[in-house]
């Protein structure tokens, strides 16, 4: 009798476990979903817009600046938006041209945050476009 409890016990045990699991594995995709549902909505768009006016606006573009000038940005930030640092990791400037937006970056800072705190990344890329 008593090894049957003792049996009974561990098999519940292990049922309140995977259930645990299940309801832990369930909440964690339903929070990447809700993630992933912000990081396509009009709200990403507006934040990530709302950035790059901001870095534009701090921006004193060298003599060398391309016409259609594109480059992609990596910044780190706290989450008030403080900038910890900024790379220019593709850009069809030249080092003078990366070295300015890396520093108007930083002027920038902080940086706008996100309304949906959802949307907030402590590392983000956008893509810095000064024409458009």
């Amino acid at each position: 009798e008593r090894q049957r409890e003792i049996e009974r016990q561990r098999e519940e045990n292990e049922r309140q476990k995977r259930l645990e699991e299940e309801q832990a594995l369930a909440a964690a995709i339903a929070a990447e979903e809700a993630r992933t549902e912000a990081r396509n909505s009009d709200e990403m768009t507006a934040y990530m817009f709302a950035l790059q006016q901001k870095v534009v606006r701090n921006w004193s573009p060298p003599p060398s600046r391309p016409a259609g000038l594109n480059c992609e940005v990596r910044v780190r930030q706290t989450q008030s938006g403080e900038v910890l640092d900024a790379r220019v990791i593709s850009c069809n400037g030249d080092a003078a041209v990366e070295r300015s937006i890396e520093a108007a970056v930083r002027r920038a800072s902080p940086l706008p945050v996100p309304q949906n705190s959802l949307l907030f990344e402590p590392q983000i890329t956008f893509v810095f476009k000064p024409d458009g």
